[in-house]
């Protein structure tokens, strides 16, 4: 199998990783939209969790890493619900991690084990271990795999990013001992200016917070109602949409509208709603000599995103969203 990646260029691809991905639980994420429901605001904010979970796997192949590695950073995110973290919202998790609690018992329930077993390598070592994959996925503030594609994919995507920016940062990364770390400090002073841009200047867009808080209280509205159950969002975003769409409740029908019009007291009750976000902040660090050291110990620039980016998760964003007292 050869694929060819929009950041990351053209690979041909073993077998069991070809399987994988011709799996069903692996192409259900090319209907799950990676920034939940912005899509339906906003169309061309279209970039899905099969886009991601193929990057990340060939981010780490292209960064030396293993075919388990590999393997493990194609299905990390194999269990993320309908509309991704918006029923975090839903579920008023501030934590974020819904889908977590999910991984072990959906992946039972597909081929996947079965599939890497057969591959010749072991699935339970993989996919249910303790064992960490330091390449894919690292607490913040540091670099890992996982970060770094849904930042450059997002960005590339949506026209805030260049293709040459993206390849100088990715050419300079090298590993140490394991973890990722950036040769030049301008290279990580600039991925943290990027990562400020997708996690406050794109999470915290009023179109992407309209659409995913709208579209978590349409989803409320839908349990409470029986519309919709959690079962439910094991689907996809098309499967759960068709579902509302379907239903007779004229509450849920008059709520949609709200992303085909602009919102009207005449039409909806309308609400308010102060959006604060989770603090995020990136300090790669960068090899000095036969050290590494966190970039924020050499820069001053990454001391100012510190502080933007407080300041900007907690002062957060005010939407308007139509809510159920609909006329």
């Amino acid at each position: 199998m050869v694929i060819t990646d929009s950041l990351y260029g053209t690979f041909k691809l073993e077998p069991v990783l070809e399987a994988l991905i011709a799996s069903p639980a692996v192409q259900r994420l090319k209907k799950i939209h990676q920034a939940g429901g912005c899509f339906l605001a906003k169309p061309e904010w279209n970039v899905t969790r099969y886009e991601h979970s193929i990057g990340a796997m060939l981010l780490v192949r292209k960064l030396g890493g293993g075919m388990e590695e590999q393997i493990a950073a194609l299905l990390h995110d194999l269990s993320h619900t309908a509309f991704s973290h918006v029923i975090d919202y839903v579920l008023s998790n501030k934590d974020e991690d819904y889908h977590e609690s999910l991984y072990e018992r959906l992946l039972i329930e597909t081929n996947i084990p079965e599939l890497i077993d057969k591959a010749g390598y072991n699935a339970k070592s993989i996919l249910f271990s303790t064992k960490e994959w330091s390449l894919l996925d690292r607490d913040l503030p540091h670099l890992c795999v996982d970060r770094i594609d849904y930042t450059l994919r997002d960005l590339y995507s949506y026209g805030w990013l260049s293709l040459g920016h993206a390849h100088g940062f990715l050419n300079q990364l090298v590993v140490v001992d394991g973890y990722l770390v950036c040769e030049e400090l301008r290279w990580a002073e600039w991925f943290a200016s990027m990562y400020f841009k997708e996690t406050i200047e794109f999470f915290l867009h009023p179109t992407n917070v309209f659409a995913n808080q709208q579209l978590a209280h349409i989803l409320s509205v839908s349990l409470e109602a029986g519309v919709l159950s959690l079962d439910d969002f094991v689907e996809t975003d098309f499967d759960v949409l068709k579902k509302l769409q379907m239903s007779q409740n004229k509450t849920i029908q008059t709520l949609l509208t709200a992303f085909e019009k602009p919102l009207s007291p005449s039409d909806f009750q309308l609400r308010e709603k102060h959006i604060q976000l989770k603090i995020r902040v990136i300090d790669p660090d960068v090899r000095l000599g036969a050290r590494c050291l966190p970039a924020s110990t050499q820069s001053t620039v990454m001391k100012d995103l510190f502080i933007q980016t407080k300041k900007a998760a907690t002062t957060g964003a005010i939407v308007t969203i139509a809510e159920r007292g609909v006329k």
